[in-house]
């Protein structure tokens, strides 16, 4: 008997040790399953399309924008130049309208000076 209780005492000992000496974590295998291989392959697949999908709506945003950017600045240069003509426009009717006046002055001085020279030599006006 003392033979079959070595064997149970060295098997629980194997046992133990074994036991003691394994890892927690299951190990996988090193060589990968040509299923997960192709699914991994496709998810980075999808996920690459994903990511250009949103980058080209991105700069489909961004196109957007800069057309409308481009449009308002466009804009902007047509309002600068109708701006710039109606200042050049007042700028000319302010200087006609000085001449207007400056002529005007000499008209009223030559009148004054026809009536002073009129009433200084009794001219009676004729009628035609």
């Amino acid at each position: 008997m003392a033979t079959k209780k070595q064997a149970l005492r060295s098997s629980a000992q194997n046992l133990h040790i074994s036991s003691t000496k394994s890892p927690s974590k299951p190990v996988q295998s090193k060589i990968l399953n040509l299923k997960d291989t192709m699914e991994s392959e496709d998810e980075k697949e999808s996920g690459v399309k994903e990511m250009f999908e949103i980058i080209m709506r991105k700069l489909s945003k961004l196109d957007d924008i800069d057309s409308r950017v481009k449009s308002m600045e466009n804009d902007l240069k047509d309002m600068t130049s109708s701006l710039d003509f109606v200042h050049a426009e007042v700028k000319d009717l302010k200087e006609e309208n000085e001449k207007r006046k400056a002529e005007g002055h000499k008209t009223d001085e030559r009148l004054e000076k026809l009536e002073d020279l009129k009433s200084k030599y009794g001219i009676k006006e004729s009628r035609h």
